[in-house]
């Protein structure tokens, strides 16, 4: 009979860790028939692999190293990392609670003329801690009213609201600010053919935890109901062949979108 081994993402964190923390193994892998996980008890502790989040974890009892989002981590047993305890975001529609100019052409568009999903940041002042997201966009409709948006469409002053379809705030939920149907004035060239996306996110704060663990799953669901391929998702400033010129959405959400696009 062959002896147990390590294979695929069990392999890849023994040899991550090394035989001096994980051990050798006792038992080839097996799954948990309650909840799917795989599991690989060594002659120093467990191997897991979670189906829930999709990351492989080694405990040796006290300790728990993770292969996850954020690379290799180390944690004591009895704690848990940010992204680890955050619920499974909510999508809440908030359309109806901001503030709506009576000026301007409301202009729209069908489902099926959405090209891209475009990835933005705040990029002004530092959100306020323990924030209160809704009322946050509710000033930000305010002031995205009053805003000069010719420098995204021509000749065009004056937000009707909120400038975004969507805002991911930083404990990780989903808020809907317009409609998919609606074009609003975020990227240059790309207007039309948009779907806007904005995460709470700025220049020396970057998005948290729970917003880069929700923004990938989120772009799932997003590609999935406009029926657009993962070379169809941008950052702002990346879309240069297209005119714009900007820092947003900040290089750590750049890099999660490149990572995303290139699946």
């Amino acid at each position: 009979m062959d002896s147990p081994k390590f294979i695929l993402g069990f392999s890849t964190l023994a040899q991550m860790l090394g035989e001096d923390i994980v051990g050798q193994p006792i038992e080839n892998e097996r799954h948990n028939p309650e909840n799917g996980d795989g599991l690989q008890m060594t002659t120093k502790g467990l191997m897991v692999w979670r189906k829930a989040d999709n990351w492989t974890a080694f405990t040796d009892g006290y300790h728990t190293w993770i292969n996850g989002p954020f690379g290799l981590q180390q944690r004591l047993n009895t704690e848990l990392f940010d992204w680890e305890i955050r619920p499974r975001f909510e999508v809440k529609g908030v359309i109806d609670e901001l503030l709506q100019a009576p000026w301007n052409a409301l202009e729209t568009r069908t489902l099926a003329n959405i090209h891209f999903i475009v990835v933005h940041w705040d990029g002004g002042a530092p959100i306020p801690e323990g924030y209160d997201p809704l009322e946050y966009y509710k000033r930000e409709a305010y002031y995205h009213i009053q805003k000069d948006w010719s420098w995204a469409e021509p000749g065009v002053q004056g937000g009707r609201s909120l400038m975004y379809h969507e805002k991911i705030s930083r404990d990780g939920n989903v808020w809907i600010t317009r409609p998919a149907e609606h074009v609003c004035w975020a990227a240059v060239n790309a207007n039309y053919n948009g779907y806007m996306l904005c995460v709470d996110s700025t220049d020396g704060q970057p998005a948290s935890r729970p917003q880069l663990a929700t923004l990938p799953k989120r772009l799932d669901a997003l590609r999935e109901r406009f029926g657009l391929p993962r070379l169809a998702v941008y950052g702002h400033g990346e879309m240069t062949w297209a005119g714009n010129n900007t820092s947003c959405p900040g290089p750590e959400l750049l890099e999660l979108v490149k990572k995303y696009r290139n699946g």
